[in-house]
């Protein structure tokens, strides 16, 4: 969402290939452990996209493991955020 620091996203199915080129339709992910992104890259997500893979690019779109807090909202009893 814009101006959203950080969305929940659903749990991701992932499957391991081996790939010798971009995918059509689809942006290549960067996936971190933590916010801090120095040394916490994990691997590339391929995410399929409506749109060019530039927007997301230029947005800065990236999937984070671990954000402080995040987990919080899904703890025993407590309802998914709508």
């Amino acid at each position: 969402m814009p101006k959203q620091s950080f969305s929940i996203v659903p749990v991701v199915r992932c499957v391991s290939m081996i790939m010798d080129r971009e995918m059509p339709g689809y942006y290549t992910c960067p996936v971190y452990k933590t916010v801090d992104r120095m040394n916490t890259y994990v691997f590339p997500a391929q995410l399929k996209t409506k749109y060019p893979p530039a927007k997301w690019i230029i947005s800065g779109v990236a999937m984070v493991l671990d954000v402080p807090g995040a987990a919080d909202a899904f703890g025993p009893g407590k309802e998914p955020p709508a």
